[in-house]
């Protein structure tokens, strides 16, 4: 099924791109390749997010960064992580953007401790396994 964003609004529709926007009856836009992967150090700065040189942004609200932010928050990601995310090129305001659709942390963060550590560290555990 095709999907469609809203530069206005900024949400997706799993409408065909000319279609009007069901909020604001504004045209939508093709938003490409729906799984498109890039990686790289998470920059969190000035209410937007950016990775490997491209805003991040998430549809289903009025401001598109901030919902990128909040995903991305929601699931333990921070500024100065190294992440994954899948998500497709998409216009915002005439502003190319990368919309979010999955996050994760990689193998290794910034100070190369591992994945493990890091969520331990988040719940206030060790990182160390147990020995049973």
């Amino acid at each position: 099924m095709p999907t469609a964003y809203c530069p206005s609004c900024g949400r997706t529709w799993p409408k065909a791109p000319g279609k009007p926007c069901p909020v604001d009856g504004t045209p939508l836009q093709s938003i490409g390749p729906i799984e498109q992967l890039i990686s790289g150090k998470l920059l969190i700065d000035k209410g937007t997010a950016s990775l490997a040189g491209r805003k991040l942004a998430r549809g289903g609200g009025d401001d598109p960064y901030s919902k990128a932010i909040e995903f991305l928050n929601e699931r333990g990601l921070r500024s100065g992580d190294f992440v994954k995310i899948a998500g497709a090129k998409a216009k915002h305001k005439g502003r190319i953007v990368f919309l979010v659709q999955k996050a994760d942390i990689t193998e290794k963060n910034e100070a190369g401790k591992s994945v493990a550590k890091r969520q331990a560290r988040r719940v206030g555990g060790s990182g160390r396994k147990e020995n049973r």
